[in-house]
């Protein structure tokens, strides 16, 4: 033995340790290199079979919509009038679908359509007219994170595809069950964690409104279809103003539930392992306020109820819905005090209008001071992003994701002592707002952060339900982003403040829906242009900046954020269907 070892040690001695290293270093990049390139071939037939299934299934579609076109008195109404009909009998199931095969194959061009569901003419044909139900009979579309047996459940990743979901998702199984009819999977962003829904897979997608603009994410398949009309209604997702950022860009509507108040059984979602008590929550989608109160009247059922035991067995309550006693609102325009974006000309207007307009109808507005708004907006970001991005990480590996999430995953990326560097120069001389995002994003290095973390919510979550109830408020109003749809050159440094609005109600846990309530005029564009001189003046450069970018939003929407206590989703809904009302009367 002895002998052996002085032989290995002779041999090692002679031989030249550089060469033996640099050997070492060609095998070990090359081996790598061609892993990378074998990965990459994989990725890339993936993509080629996919998107070969899905050109099938379109030109299978527009086969059936040439051959059985939907009938021409039908071709002008819109989703409320389709509702009308179908629940006079007026219009059968399979011609509603009909209208909207024919509506999604006009907006496929947007990229906003994953999966077209076959058995959807099957599922037409075989609802009673004896379901009572205020959506039977309608074309529903879903987000693609909710599964449908058969179907792909990708969550915008090339890694997804070609993996079809083997049961469908409870919220699937209620649909049918209370007669409506699911047609369509639209797109969502990769993960769901990006402005941006642009991928390999499906393509790029823009705002339906404006084509160099962000739809918004991660729903933002749903809010492109719905706004374009190829949907009368839709099912989003939402975990951090999921649902929200996008109807808000699009000019819909949207809510976002209680958690559990809708089943997540067969819902695919990152955050589940990535977020520190922020569940994800689905919830509908439409042009109109009232077909999200009909979509919950439906869902909240027996059905549901017995699918997932989770779900509190709590009917849609109609008389809370249909109230008209006068209630009392508080608002708050703006979150945050060193960390604020200020909502931009445009905005603040519509917010004032909102006021105006629900004083006239008798209900008392109070304004409402948000309990320490910078510690708010802090825990909420950390706890969004709770392990500093190595879920997303782990499950983007290897995938083309687009270039405006390829920027978010090379910061994940970054040694932890980077990042914290970073976090300080940005806050130190760039912005509070960035430089305090920035920091939040590292999330939790151990066991004991996520602790303290948890700690921190729940007691915010005791300090705000104080201020709630001392304020004694039945709602609370708020603009739903500080500013429309940005330009899809818009570097995410600049939108830091785009959930300020938003994410804090999923850590809170509060129901919370959106709809449009205003246009951007040529006045608040050049309102915008003051502001910016002014906060240029003053040194706040991210307002200055975020005002700047302004021009060119005339006639994008502006939309309001409605708030309620927990599991009073009806509350909420009444409220924005006030709104609504009066705003189209006005």
């Amino acid at each position: 033995m002895t002998e052996l070892v002085d032989n290995v040690w002779n041999f090692l001695t002679e031989v030249d340790k550089w060469k033996v290293i640099g050997s070492a270093s060609i095998t070990f990049l090359t081996i790598v290199l061609i892993r990378r390139m074998v990965r990459k071939r994989s990725v890339m037939s993936r993509i080629k079979k996919k998107q070969e299934q899905l050109q099938e299934a379109r030109s299978r579609l527009r086969d059936r919509v040439r051959t059985c076109p939907p009938l021409s008195h039908f071709k002008e109404l819109d989703a409320l009038q389709v509702q009308q009909r179908l629940q006079a009998n007026e219009m059968t199931p399979l011609e509603a679908l009909r209208l909207y095969q024919k509506r999604m194959v006009d907006a496929l061009e947007s990229n906003c359509i994953c999966e077209i569901i076959e058995e959807a003419e099957a599922v037409a044909m075989s609802v009673s007219a004896d379901v009572q139900s205020p959506i039977r009979g309608m074309p529903v579309s879903v987000k693609e994170n909710i599964q449908v047996a058969g179907y792909d459940s990708p969550i915008g990743l090339v890694s997804g595809v070609l993996d079809p979901a083997k049961e469908d998702s409870v919220l699937m199984k209620v649909l049918r069950k209370v007669g409506a009819v699911p047609f369509v999977t639209t797109t969502m962003s990769p993960t769901g964690m990006s402005l941006d829904a642009s991928t390999e897979i499906y393509g790029k997608q823009r705002n339906p409104l404006d084509v160099k603009r962000l739809a918004g994410g991660s729903s933002s398949g749903e809010a492109t279809l719905l706004a374009k009309g190829g949907s009368p209604l839709g099912f989003g997702t939402d975990i951090g103003g999921s649902i929200r950022i996008p109807a808000t860009f699009c000019g819909i509507c949207g809510l976002r539930p209680t958690s559990y108040r809708v089943s997540t059984i067969g819902l695919r979602s990152v955050a589940k392992v990535g977020s520190a008590n922020v569940r994800p929550t689905v919830g509908p989608m439409a042009k109109c306020t009232s077909l999200l109160a009909d979509a919950m009247k439906a869902i909240l059922c027996s059905a549901m109820f017995e699918l997932d035991s989770r779900v509190p067995e709590l009917p849609f309550n109609d008389r809370i819905y249909s109230g008209t006693e006068p209630l009392v609102i508080g608002y708050y325009t703006c979150i945050g005090e060193e960390l604020a974006v200020r909502p931009v000309v445009a905005v603040e207007a519509a917010m004032h209008k909102v006021i105006s307009l629900l004083r006239s109808k008798g209900h008392k507005l109070v304004k409402f001071s948000v309990p320490d708004p910078d510690k708010l907006i802090r825990i909420s970001t950390t706890a969004l992003i709770a392990d500093g991005g190595a879920s997303l990480l782990k499950a983007t590996r290897d995938d083309p994701t687009n270039p405006r999430f390829r920027q978010t995953l090379r910061f994940f990326s970054l040694p932890v002592f980077i990042r914290r560097l970073i976090a300080w120069f940005n806050y130190r001389f760039i912005s509070k707002l960035i430089g305090t995002t920035t920091r939040s994003s590292i999330g939790c290095q151990s066991a004991q952060d996520v602790l303290n973390l948890l700690g921190e919510v729940s007691d915010y979550q005791v300090e705000f339900s104080k201020a709630w109830s001392e304020a004694k408020i039945d709602v609370l109003i708020s603009p739903a982003t500080p500013f429309p749809a940005p330009l899809d050159t818009t570097p995410d440094m600049l939108l830091p403040g785009v959930s300020n609005f938003l994410l804090p109600y999923n850590v809170l846990d509060y129901p919370a829906g959106v709809l449009p309530v205003a246009k951007v005029s040529a006045a608040d564009v050049k309102a915008s242009k003051n502001a910016e001189e002014r906060y240029r003046r003053d040194g706040d450069w991210l307002n200055a900046e975020v005002s700047s970018l302004q021009e060119g939003t005339q006639g994008l929407p502006i939309g309001l954020q409605v708030v309620g206590k927990p599991l009073c989703e009806e509350i909420v809904l009444r409220v924005m269907h006030e709104v609504e009302l009066g705003v189209s009367e006005a």
